[in-house]
């Protein structure tokens, strides 16, 4: 099995935070154009997008096990993303 996992992402990725889980690893991205993705590498597929920023994500929080994204922007937001 190849251990690199590729996924075509909306814009230029800012940061990334990984969280391992019982199913195999998640990970979220957050983008030059606000956008943060939850990616699953086991499915290797974008499970979900979220725009929620109207700037380029400066950091990210991924914490699976409350199933929720902490994120924070270049336009002073700090956003709380549900992922269940």
């Amino acid at each position: 099995r190849d251990p690199l996992h590729f996924f075509d992402l909306e814009d230029e990725v800012q940061c990334v935070d990984v969280s391992p889980n019982e199913g195999g690893t998640i990970a979220a991205a957050g983008a030059s154009d606000g956008s943060l993705s939850l990616l699953d590498f086991r499915m290797q597929k974008i499970v979900r997008t979220f725009h929620n920023h109207t700037d380029s994500i400066t950091a990210i929080r991924l914490r699976f096990d409350t199933f929720h994204i902490l994120s924070t922007g270049k336009d002073s937001h700090l956003r709380y993303h549900d992922i269940r």
